[in-house]
C-alpha cells in the first residue's frame, strides 16, 4: 500500500471513455512541468490572475511545483483545493483543480484548471470540467460550483457556457498590474442532474470525503 495508506486522496481516480483524472502524484510532476515549459497560452494573452506562465525556466518549473506542493500541505477539512493531473491517450496533458472552503456547510466548490496549447480545441477542456463537476455534485454532493474567466478568456467561457453555467456577477482583478473584469459563473445541483452522465467513474470517493472530514 505504502503511501496510499498514509496519502489516500492518491486512490481518487476519475474516468470517462475520452480522458481520466487522479489526483496529482509526485510520478506525474516532472510530466507536469514539461507540459507547462510547452505553454499553455499565447505569451501575449494571461488567463491567470498569479501571472506564473510569465516566468522563465526554472522559476516557471519551480512555481508549479510549489503551488502543488503548497496545497499539500495546507489543505485540511475546513479548507481545500486539490488537483487533478489530466490523462489523455496515456499523456498527462494538463491540470484541473477543485477547491473549497467549510464544505461541508457550504456545499460550494470552485473549479480551475489548465490545458497544454498542443492538446486545446478537442473538447478536452470542457470534458475534463464535466468530469470534475459530476464528482463534485454526484459524489460529493455540492450545491453550487463556480468558475471566473477574465472577458477576454474566450475559450474559458465556452466552457462554462456548454456545460450550463449562468452568469453570477462580476469582480475586477489584477493581472500583470492592471485591473481587469472577470465573469463569475455558477452551476447549481438541479442543473447539473439534468446533465449528469453515468458514463463516468468515480473511485476513490470514501477516501476524499474521510481525509476531508466530510459528511454525506
Amino acid at each position: 500500500m505504502g503511501l496510499y495508506e498514509y496519502w489516500p486522496l492518491y486512490n481518487v481516480v476519475l474516468s470517462s471513455k475520452l480522458i481520466s483524472l487522479r489526483i496529482v502524484n509526485d510520478e506525474d510532476l516532472e510530466s507536469l512541468v514539461k507540459r507547462a515549459r510547452e505553454g499553455i497560452h499565447d505569451p501575449e494573452t494571461m488567463p491567470f490572475g498569479n501571472p506564473w506562465t510569465d516566468l522563465k525556466t526554472p522559476e516557471l518549473e519551480r512555481s508549479l511545483l510549489k503551488a502543488i506542493w503548497r496545497e499539500r500541505a495546507e489543505s485540511n477539512p475546513k479548507s481545500w483545493r486539490v488537483s487533478f493531473s489530466v490523462i489523455f491517450d496515456g499523456d498527462i496533458i494538463g491540470l484541473q483543480s477543485l477547491s473549497a472552503d467549510d464544505f461541508s456547510i457550504t456545499r460550494v466548490v470552485t473549479t480551475h484548471s489548465w490545458l497544454s496549447q498542443k492538446f486545446q480545441n478537442r473538447g478536452l477542456g470542457t470534458e475534463m470540467r464535466a468530469i470534475v463537476l459530476e464528482f463534485a455534485f454526484r459524489g460529493l454532493k455540492a450545491n453550487e460550483a463556480r468558475s471566473d474567466s477574465y472577458l477576454d478568456n474566450i475559450a474559458s467561457i465556452k466552457v462554462s457556457q456548454k456545460l450550463g453555467y449562468v452568469e453570477n456577477g462580476l469582480k475586477v482583478w489584477p493581472r500583470r498590474n492592471e485591473p481587469v473584469t472577470s465573469q463569475i459563473f455558477s452551476i447549481y445541483k438541479e442543473s447539473w442532474q439534468k446533465r449528469s452522465r453515468d458514463d463516468i467513474s468515480i473511485q476513490g470517493i470514501e477516501d476524499f470525503t474521510t481525509f476531508f472530514e466530510i459528511a454525506m
